[in-house]
């Protein structure tokens, strides 16, 4: 398979994403445009803006993919369909797929609802949004 890793700017970084590229190349597809945010887990599991940085430059098996939508799959364009359907479509490329692709699980609710309770925790804005209409995509920021 010609598989390829590009920034959302549109730059082909298939060289640096190679963990993450070689994953993809063995899902059960014959292609498939994947909209997801390379990440690097610290060692409580969350994401860290300053390792990812280091990762790229000296250590990329470590880099993640965390897939939120799947746009395309096999030649059909999925973006017309309801992003719920999109997503379970999604999840199930992704059964037994490699962990350097993991499926972003959706969080039911809205604002600051899905982090209640989590003590000593300040959160300066949430934004919530997963079953959009038909063609719609979400961009969400904690």
């Amino acid at each position: 398979k010609n598989v390829r890793a590009f920034t959302r700017r549109g730059a082909d970084w298939t060289a640096k994403y190679s963990r993450v590229v070689a994953a993809a190349g063995s899902l059960p597809a014959k292609s498939a445009v994947i909209d997801g945010e390379m990440v690097v887990l610290d060692e409580n599991g969350r994401s860290s803006y300053r390792e990812f940085r280091k990762a790229i430059k000296g250590s990329p098996g470590r880099l993640v993919l965390i897939a939120f939508d799947l746009l395309m799959l096999d030649g059909k364009d999925l973006r017309a369909l309801e992003t719920v359907k999109r997503r379970a479509a999604l999840e199930g490329l992704l059964s037994g797929a490699s962990p350097a692709i993991q499926f972003s699980g959706a969080v039911q609710g809205g604002g600051s609802a899905p982090f209640d309770g989590w003590p000593g925790v300040r959160w300066s804005s949430s934004s919530g949004g997963v079953a959009l209409a038909p063609g719609q995509r979400a961009r969400t920021a904690v």
